[in-house]
């Protein structure tokens, strides 16, 4: 019998799943020294969307919060509670507020950025 946490949990579409496990783009990207920061990241946008730990070095650099979630819920969404999830644990963990205007346009690049200077880069919600 399938625990809670895995009924309620979601893996990546197929075309994700398909690559090979690496950072090497992160690493090509910001060095190899931010490895360590970016599986953190990483992690938070896992837990976010609800997708296991072990995928989160199949997600690239350009791939984009909005197109992973639309892919997941290709047939209409519930209502959106992954980006809620997500803005509250880039706030929590990094001090960021995203605005939901900018999750819909972002990169996983620009909000691990994001994380790197909240205090220069920190859009926030419009009002």
């Amino acid at each position: 019998m399938k625990s809670l946490l895995n009924m309620l949990s979601h893996r990546l579409p197929k075309p994700y799943r398909e690559r090979t496990p690496e950072l090497s783009q992160w690493s090509a990207r910001y060095g190899e020294c931010e490895t360590k920061l970016v599986k953190e990241f990483l992690d938070t946008f896992c837990q976010a969307f609800q997708l296991g730990a072990h995928e989160a070095e199949l997600l690239l650099p350009d791939d984009k919060p909005l197109e992973i979630y639309e892919r997941i819920y290709r047939f209409g969404g519930p209502d959106e509670l992954e980006f809620e999830t997500l803005v509250s644990g880039m706030q929590g963990r990094y001090g960021v507020g995203v605005g939901y205007d900018v999750l819909k346009t972002a990169t996983l690049a620009s909000l691990y950025e994001l994380t790197r200077t909240p205090a220069k880069k920190s859009p926030l919600k419009k009002s």
